[in-house]
């Protein structure tokens, strides 16, 4: 049962459904699959592929320093965030520039490559094979990562695990350090260049994925510095002067640069680039003008992506422009109610015991707008799905999405509490004693989905209850200086 404990006490609770083992990251999810773009291009797109060796989800793996790879599900989902290359453009119907690789003979490449590994494993002489390393990645490997044939185009998510491989496994200091710079040289080349966007993004991946140290068994990545200066200035500018014109910066180009920065942050960039990541992610999620490459709900899911770098880079305790970008997300209507759950959850990456929450009050108001908005949500489909099972419907009463909604307001109440005035920590407390009832019902497996429905029905009036005063005392505050006046 979860009953109140005292204002802290009940934060060192797990949330609802958890078992003691968190359930994968909010920003684990995908893109929204019914958002499009702005596109004469119709299914999937022929260059988004599963990569050879696996499906594991692409932010799982930037999380632990490795090359991502695509899954069956990512085919749908960077259709959905992907520029295409121009405003409602087929892809395959512009030209872009391509690299044409010095090495063409097989054989050539073949021996270049394996000399090239024995280098990084140190079975050869880095000074001896500098030169190899030279020839295969500056005259084959990285040219041909901007073919953008649809049989390339394939290949782009092998290519990056190749090079991440090559630099994980390294056994030699210097020779990975010396491939670091060229791929650094290379891949911030391709994601300012006129080449086709799925290069483009492909390289701003591989930029958020270069380490100054790479994962070991022992230790944890530690990201490169330079790396994150190429990402930010990606996210910051809109056109880069290439030779002799003005290439713009897609939206894709954008996504795979947050995402780098995510894992940056993650992991612990130079605090020297935190006012610029700063500076960027408010301005990503203040933006509220409609994004003409991508979908509306493609933008607010990039803006949930860039409020987890923030909850990242500030898990200490943000500043108050940070505190109220995603209190704001998460009451903004303008999100999905699964987007502003996201934002919910993600404030449990920052560390309020050791900082008291700046404007509690509006936190407050912040969570329980969503909560009410979530069980308002629910309570229509409670009343939905008993008119439908009175009409012999089968289908099932959506369990998941109610408790993973209601974890991601209980893991973000839990974690303000920490860091709320006494008063505030008592309308939290309030606030999740009246979702306790729905709750138990949702982590009672003998539970039937009317057992659900009824439960959501009973406890909306309640939470209700609970925020309205909130609200008032809220509107009060803002219009008293108005009357002094």
């Amino acid at each position: 049962m979860f009953t109140p404990h005292g204002p802290v006490r009940r934060a060192a609770r797990p949330a609802p459904g958890w078992n003691g083992v968190p359930p994968a990251d909010a920003m684990a999810a995908e893109p929204p699959a019914d958002a499009s773009y702005r596109s004469d291009n119709t299914g999937p797109l022929p260059w988004v592929a599963t990569s050879r060796s696996g499906t594991i989800n692409g932010f799982h793996r930037l999380q632990y320093g490795k090359a991502p790879k695509i899954s069956p599900l990512w085919i749908v989902s960077l259709a959905t965030c992907l520029l295409l290359g121009g405003l409602g453009t087929p892809v395959a119907a512009q030209e872009y520039r391509q690299l044409q690789p010095k090495i063409t003979k097989r054989a050539t490449r073949i021996s270049l490559e394996m000399t090239t590994k024995d280098v990084l494993r140190g079975k050869v002489d880095f000074q001896e094979g500098k030169r190899s390393i030279d020839a295969y990645y500056v005259k084959y490997f990285f040219p041909t990562m901007t073919r953008y044939a649809p049989s390339d185009l394939e290949n782009l998510a092998d290519y990056r695990e190749d090079l991440l491989e090559a630099l994980r496994d390294s056994t030699v200091p210097t020779a990975q350090k010396y491939l670091t710079g060229l791929a650094l040289k290379a891949c911030w080349s391709l994601a300012r260049g006129d080449y086709h966007p799925a290069v483009r993004y492909n390289a701003a991946l591989i930029l958020g994925l270069l380490d100054q140290r790479y994962a070991q068994v022992a230790n944890s990545p530690v990201p490169l510095a330079k790396a994150t200066d190429a990402l930010l200035q990606i996210i910051e500018r809109d056109t880069f002067q290439m030779r002799d014109k003005k290439v713009p910066v897609p939206t894709s180009t954008k996504v795979a640069a947050w995402l780098g920065l995510e894992r940056h942050a993650r992991f612990g960039m130079d605090s020297k680039y935190a006012p610029r990541v700063a500076s960027a992610a408010l301005a990503t999620i203040e933006d509220q003008q409609p994004d003409t490459e991508v979908e509306p709900a493609v933008q607010h899911w990039m803006q949930c992506l860039v409020a987890g770098v923030l909850a990242y880079q500030f898990s200490d305790g943000p500043p108050p422009q940070i505190q109220a970008a995603l209190m704001g997300l998460i009451s903004a209507d303008r999100l999905s109610l699964d987007d502003r759950c996201r934002v919910a959850k993600l404030v449990s990456r920052i560390e309020y015991a050791t900082a008291e929450v700046p404007d509690g009050q509006a936190a407050v108001l912040a969570l329980g707008a969503l909560t009410q908005d979530v069980m308002h949500d629910e309570n229509q489909a409670s009343q939905e799905f008993e008119s439908s099972r009175r009409n012999d419907s089968d289908a099932p009463y959506p369990r998941h999405r109610l408790l993973s909604r209601l974890s991601s307001i209980y893991t973000c109440g839990t974690t303000l509490v920490d860091g709320l005035a006494e008063k505030p920590q008592q309308n939290i407390e309030a606030l999740l004693s009246a979702l306790d009832p729905v709750i138990n019902v949702l982590e009672n497996k003998k539970s039937s989905d009317t057992d659900v429905t009824n439960s959501v029905i009973r406890q909306k009036p309640a939470v209700d209850q609970v925020v309205a005063p909130w609200k008032l005392a809220g509107e009060n505050s803002v219009a008293a200086p108005e009357a002094g006046g």
